[in-house]
């Protein structure tokens, strides 16, 4: 909540109990950001992140200027356990991805950034290949993948990798289903998307495993070989599509962010 309203009011205050003290907040018992005992908080994150944009959100209506479409959503975190196939060695890892971020009043949306409450960047695929078991196929933009708008929404990232171990996966998602909203005639972004490819096909791990949830399960056995595809979304665009200045369209398509099709 206080993060949404130093970036509606100034991001650049220090948060002081000055500033806490002009805000009142009202949790209703009951409700997922006032949950009862014994309803489980682990997956707060999720929770976070909606309430700050659906803050922002709502501010809209007074302060058009300030207004930000909604993003991907949270972090879309993703472990990863098992052992090392040359060292034995047992390992974990924790993927929190980029997205597609909102449009706003006077730009596009940022392309393959954290949300507003992240506060780290993007991991290394170097990195990570020298310290896990995985082999990185690709790692790029997804075309067509921002909410259309007089401001598009931010690009969504695809991050493919190959396991080289067998592996236990853990996710806790959202946006999986529902995209982000454009504001004032935006179109939403894309949503977000996990699958495996196996022998060359390529399904959900909701699918595949007959899974409740595409985006929030637990130790879900992954083989050797296995490639794990993760299709972040895009955020939400701002203003009708028709009102982006020509200028703007002219460039979108030869930057490949959007195809010929769409642009």
């Amino acid at each position: 909540i206080f993060a949404a309203v130093l970036s509606l009011i100034d991001p650049f205050l220090p948060l002081t109990e000055a500033i806490l003290d002009l805000v009142e907040v009202r949790l209703p018992e009951g409700t997922l950001v006032n949950p009862h005992h014994p309803a489980p908080v682990a997956a707060f994150y999720c929770v976070m992140t909606r309430v700050s944009e659906s803050l922002v959100r709502a501010m809209a209506a007074l302060r058009p200027d300030l207004a930000v479409a909604g993003s991907y959503g949270d972090l879309q975190n993703t472990t990863g356990w098992g052992y090392h196939p040359e060292t034995r060695e047992e390992f974990i890892w924790y993927l929190f991805h980029c997205g597609g971020c909102g449009a706003r009043a006077t730009k596009d949306g940022l392309t393959g950034t954290r949300h507003m409450l992240a506060n780290s960047r993007s991991e290394s695929m170097e990195v990570w290949e020298k310290r896990y078991p995985v082999f990185y196929e690709r790692l790029e933009v997804i075309r067509d993948s921002g909410g259309p708008g007089k401001y598009r929404g931010g690009l969504g990232m695809l991050r493919i990798f190959r396991l080289l171990s067998d592996t236990f996966i853990t996710m806790n998602s959202d946006r999986n289903v529902i995209p982000a909203p454009g504001v004032f005639g935006g179109q939403p972004g894309m949503t977000n998307r996990l699958t495996v490819i196996r022998e060359g096909v390529e399904r959900t791990v909701s699918e595949r495993f007959d899974l409740p949830s595409p985006s929030k399960f637990t130790n879900i056995f992954l083989r050797k070989g296995d490639l794990l595809a993760f299709r972040l979304g895009g955020g939400g665009g701002y203003g009708g599509p028709l009102e982006r200045a020509l200028a703007k369209v002219e460039r979108d398509v030869p930057n490949g962010g959007v195809s010929f099709e769409r642009g």
